[in-house]
């Protein structure tokens, strides 16, 4: 049998009701603005900065970052410009990052060219929209004089400052990992001398330095060092105090993440929690490659709070996607539940596509995704661009972009942990917005409320300079409307009985269809009084599947569920109704006889929070509710159900 706990007729998913229907106008000022990027304000929002070409009539020489405050209901944050902020200015190419400073406010990164070579500044706002006291106006050099500063990389320090880290070289190719601790006042931390500290002295050259926020203060890196022009290279990783001292607890001279081997392989995207004081990071790696830096694969490792490798990961790293393609480029997000989601696009089929797998902490594949990766767009189209966020139930968001002959879409989809799209959202996922013009380089964030909030480059003005930033909430339903609810659907050997929540309709038609069949008419409803229709249907074969649906008025049609016939009674636990669950959950199950049966429910702790002996029912399908309204907190549980020496256990989700 198959649950499905909710259905809606308005079948698209979108936008959260609060926000325009096609995205909130970030900035629409002249001429491009483009590359968003976003960071949470703590309240359900957003900061938003992008590079703004507003001052540059020529479209190549004056290049600004600016900021935006979004509130968590689509509007521009109270005394913030109609067009954002100006962060970093000047004639220069500027471009920056944003980060939240954990205390309420923002921290804005950007490399400066106005000079010649390139020099690195970090930047201090509140939440109102002010330079932070006591940072300059300019903001802080990071990294400033001859040579590059480039691929920069901060992870707050919890008190309103940060550690950053990045690359610095003489030339683009002979570079040097840096890093170092400015205080919530723009201070240097003390002892931390100007431009920074060596990540490791005796490598002639040291790439892509990512970091990851410790537990407990100071910060875990992860870099590549090479003595021989990046042609072998090893990754490594270490624990820093926040005095910027290597952790003595963790081996000398930091954890192997990968060892030296021919060719390249780097850190790549960012490190991610594994909710336990280490960290995952993708490497790409060009081990399989007869030729220098191409056919790069992707590869991933974990790394312990004891700087030791995960127990059962390989020492060389784990092979995600080695099919032997260029243009495999990755992302990574954590999945909430000490595991990550990985995306990358390939070009397996010939031209890039999009491509995802959730791994769990142990290395392996959560059920669903196939070795290889999982497909997560089917049509056929040039697609890349793709990123995670997990939703705070397992699942995930994720947007990408494609182009298509109208030009440059961006998309959004929800996905169960298994891979499957989240109820109500299409297989191939819903446009950011339904307009004319691109809709290009869409940036993700998870509001932490069980939503993401999306930010993209849109020209809808239809006008070859007029590029705007545009942003969107998707709820966690994704949906803009429910009107149809699956409230129950159970089945014994000679009757099936499904009962559905319906707003706003008092009659509807129930349809059902065989396997193979065509939808047949079965019924006429009427709700009950209390908002609900009920369906008894005793024309039914032991053994045989059965689809049912509802059609509305105007023929709008929602509901549909399949629901196997038994032969006979088996145990079952068929979960949470609906799933997830508002409030208390009711849960579904089948006992063969009258023995001894208990249901619980338990946190992802462990801990049981609910208990009850069923057995005394008897033989059947059962719905029992285990805790009352306000008893349960929203998140994750897993529903158990014991009967002799057998137990079934099934996750359960909880919601507002």
């Amino acid at each position: 049998m198959r649950w499905l706990p909710l259905l809606l007729l308005a079948f698209a998913a979108g936008p959260s009701s609060a926000w325009p229907v096609d995205g909130l106008r970030v900035t629409g000022a002249p001429r491009a603005q483009i590359s968003p990027k976003l960071a949470s304000d703590g309240q359900g929002g957003a900061f938003a900065t992008w590079i703004d070409y507003r001052g540059d009539a020529q479209l190549g020489l004056g290049v600004e970052v600016y900021l935006q405050h979004v509130t968590a209901v689509g509007q521009i944050a109270p005394g913030w410009p109609t067009d954002g902020l100006l962060v970093a200015g000047g004639p220069g190419h500027q471009n920056g990052g944003v980060f939240a400073d954990g205390v309420g406010g923002v921290l804005v990164l950007y490399v400066d060219t106005s000079v010649d070579f390139s020099d690195l500044y970090l930047q201090r706002i509140t939440a109102a929209g002010a330079v932070a006291p006591g940072w300059p106006v300019s903001g802080v050099p990071i990294g400033v004089g001859p040579g590059y500063q480039f691929d920069p990389v901060l992870v707050g320090d919890g008190a309103g400052g940060a550690f950053v880290s990045w690359q610095d070289g003489i030339q683009l190719d002979d570079s040097r990992g840096r890093y170092t601790h400015v205080l919530g006042d723009g201070q240097l931390a003390p002892g931390w001398p100007v431009n920074g500290r060596v990540f490791e002295p005796t490598a002639p050259q040291v790439g892509r330095p990512l970091m990851l926020a410790a537990a407990g203060g100071g910060f875990l890196a992860c870099w590549a060092a090479s003595e021989d022009a990046l042609a072998t290279v090893t990754v490594l990783a270490q624990r820093f105090t926040a005095d910027g001292i290597a952790d003595p607890h963790w081996p000398a001279g930091g954890v192997t993440v990968c060892p030296r081997r021919p060719f390249s392989r780097f850190p790549d995207s960012r490190l991610v929690s594994d909710g336990a004081g280490g960290f995952f990071v993708l490497l790409s790696d060009y081990r399989n490659s007869t030729v220098p830096f191409e056919n790069q694969d992707l590869y991933l490792q974990h790394v312990l709070a004891d700087g030791q490798l995960a127990a059962g990961w390989p020492v060389d790293a784990l092979p995600l996607a080695t099919l032997f393609f260029e243009d495999e480029t990755g992302n990574l997000s954590e999945d909430g539940l000490g595991g990550v989601y990985v995306g990358w696009h390939d070009s397996r089929a010939g031209f890039p596509q999009v491509f995802g797998l959730h791994i769990g902490a142990d290395g392996q594949r959560h059920a669903g995704w196939p070795v290889e990766g999982l497909r997560l767009s089917g049509r056929n189209t040039f697609q890349f661009g793709v990123s995670f966020v997990a939703d705070g139930l397992g699942g995930a968001y994720l947007t990408w972009t494609e182009l298509t002959g109208l030009g440059r879409r961006s998309y959004v989809k929800r996905v169960q942990a298994d891979g499957t799209p989240a109820l109500g959202w299409p297989v191939n996922g819903v446009p950011v917005a339904s307009t004319g013009g691109d809709q290009d380089e869409a940036a993700l964030l998870g509001t932490g409320s069980g939503g993401a909030i999306v930010a993209w480059s849109d020209s809808r003005d239809n006008e070859a300079s007029s590029i705007d930033i545009y942003a969107q909430r998707f709820g966690n339903d994704g949906v803009v409307a429910a009107q149809v609810s699956l409230a129950s659907a159970e089945a014994t050997s000679d009757e099936v009985r499904v009962r559905w929540w319906v707003s706003g309709e008092t009659r509807a038609r129930v349809e059902r269809r065989e396997p193979e069949g065509e939808w047949q008419l079965r019924a006429e409803l009427e709700a009950d009084g209390q908002g609900y229709m009920n369906l008894v249907d005793r024309d039914v074969t032991p053994g045989v599947r059965y689809d049912y649906r509802l059609v509305l008025s105007g023929g709008a049609r929602g509901g549909e569920t399949s629901i196997n016939v038994p032969l006979v009674l088996s145990l079952a636990l068929e979960g949470a109704r609906p799933n997830p669950a508002i409030g208390a959950p009711w849960l579904a199950f089948t006992l063969p006889d009258g023995s001894d049966a208990r249901l619980a429910l338990h946190d992802v702790a462990g801990r049981q929070v609910a208990s009850r002996e069923v057995g005394m029912r008897g033989a059947g399908r059962h719905v029992v509710r285990l805790a009352d309204d306000g008893v349960l907190s929203p998140g994750l549980y897993w529903a158990t159900l014991t009967h002799g020496t057998r137990t079934l256990r099934t996750r359960v989700a909880v919601v507002k």
